[in-house]
């Protein structure tokens, strides 16, 4: 496909899936570098439910990197939890980390799909229509298209084994819009918000979110709260059903901690649809030190600061509809 002026990262992802083959699409960057068992982690989660849009998380790579390396798999030796270099972490990982791993329970989950790492049914893509050509510029066509699969009632699940290596050696745009980007992302805000006007009506500076995030906290345990510790490897259906009815009738949320390596718990958890009866998960061979991580994202962001909020004020009033109506 050439390039002319409506190239776009949602046009070559809209080529891409529809030139492609297969009752699944998978959706990196063209920097990304997978790990040897990408396609088993998905199969965990779309043998359970193939209705899933299954999201993974990244790890930035600062330094060059060898193909010898990617050849013999020692590629990923250095990037194994627990994580010395908090530094290499995309910000996901405060997020899921001080919040949940279980989808269900962190609001608005589609601000935190990205296309660098996601999967789905190809069906999700006809239904939607795929990512949205008419957003030009850098940044947040992909959590467009995610708020729409939500709409449509498509189910995003967190898969914290789902990791890539992103070969990242420039800006952080994940903690900190670089100034470069900063106009452009602020375009592609007022469209997201003509087009969705309701999508973050219920956060007081929606655009805040869109370029800041959350401030996060270590999650807070409260009077009622059941915790449980997992430290059981291969926990079947079955058994998470079984579990369940003998815990449900208590008040209060449950939270529960997983020490095992490989229980399952995060398929079981993100398929238990009762929205009355929350779940908190959070595998501890992945969660962080949030105070820490949040150390890190505040000492960067005050160090790269650009003032997003004199951009808007430099043409905020018509932008977003001169881009909607393009």
């Amino acid at each position: 496909m050439e390039r002319d002026e409506k190239s776009c990262r949602s046009r070559a992802r809209n080529f891409g899936w529809k030139n492609s083959c297969g009752d699944f699409v998978v959706f990196i960057d063209s920097d990304i570098i997978v790990k040897d068992d990408h396609l088993q982690q998905l199969d965990r989660y779309f043998d359970a439910n193939d209705d899933c849009v299954v999201i993974g998380n990244r790890i930035h790579k600062r330094s060059g990197i060898s193909r010898e390396t990617i050849a013999d798999g020692t590629l990923f030796d250095a990037f194994k939890f627990p994580m010395e270099d908090i530094s290499s972490l995309d910000y996901r990982y405060l997020t899921f980390s001080a919040q949940s791993f279980n989808a269900r329970v962190v609001p608005d989950p589609w601000l935190h799909a990205y296309s660098c790492n996601i999967a789905m049914s190809r069906k999700w893509l006809r239904k939607t229509g795929g990512f949205n050509e008419k957003m030009l510029n850098w940044g947040l066509e992909d959590v467009e298209f995610a708020y729409r699969l939500c709409q449509a009632h498509a189910d995003i699940h967190i898969n914290p084994y789902l990791e890539v290596l992103h070969q990242n050696l420039g800006h952080r745009d994940d903690i900190s819009i670089s100034r470069a980007r900063m106009d452009g992302y602020l375009k592609n805000i007022d469209y997201f918000l003509c087009l969705h006007p309701s999508a973050l009506a219920h956060y007081p500076d929606p655009v805040h979110v869109l370029v800041k995030g959350h401030d996060y906290a270590e999650f807070a345990i409260v009077e009622n709260d059941i915790c449980i510790d997992n430290f059981k490897n291969e926990f079947s259906v079955d058994e998470f059903a079984l579990f369940i009815m003998k815990i449900r009738e208590n008040i209060g949320r449950l939270i529960l901690f997983d020490h095992a390596d490989s229980s399952g718990l995060d398929v079981h958890v993100q398929n238990f649809k009762d929205p009355s009866y929350p779940i908190y998960y959070f595998p501890l061979n992945r969660k962080i030190d949030v105070a820490r991580m949040k150390s890190h994202v505040d000492a960067a962001r005050r160090r790269d600061a650009v003032d997003y909020r004199a951009g808007l004020a430099a043409g905020h009033e018509n932008r977003g509809m001169a881009v909607l109506n393009n």
